[in-house]
């Protein structure tokens, strides 16, 4: 729901879905989610509780507390910027620091120069 607020974020997300790259995920457990929902924000205690309930190996969330609590669960965890610089490096999206700015721009998204950097330099790496 957190991208799902302007249309253009609507419209890149389903092609995402559509490029079969993404899959969307069935809601969690409501009671669940609205327990660790005094910790984080909506979007990221529904996909804590949904790699929880997948067994999942990974998180992705743009949340600093979010990622925390993924690794006290034993999650790796992806923030935003890097699933970005993935794909640019896969030539499935723009350049990572232009998409970053877009997010900046338009969805108040929040991130240092460092965390650019940092995931710039690991986006080698398989998420």
């Amino acid at each position: 729901m957190e991208v799902n607020t302007k249309h253009r974020f609507r419209y890149r997300l389903r092609k995402l879905y559509r490029s079969g790259l993404f899959v969307k995920c069935a809601l969690a457990d409501r009671t669940n989610v609205e327990l660790l929902r005094f910790d984080v924000d909506a979007g990221e205690a529904e996909a804590l509780i949904q790699a929880q309930e997948k067994a999942a190996v990974a998180f992705i969330g743009d949340e600093k507390r979010a990622r925390g609590i993924g690794s006290n669960l034993g999650l790796r965890t992806v923030g935003t910027v890097r699933i970005l610089a993935r794909l640019h490096l896969e030539d499935r999206a723009g350049e990572t620091r232009e998409l970053v700015k877009k997010l900046c721009r338009d969805l108040k998204f929040r991130v240092t120069e460092e965390v650019i950097r940092e995931a710039i330099m690991q986006a080698h790496e398989p998420i």
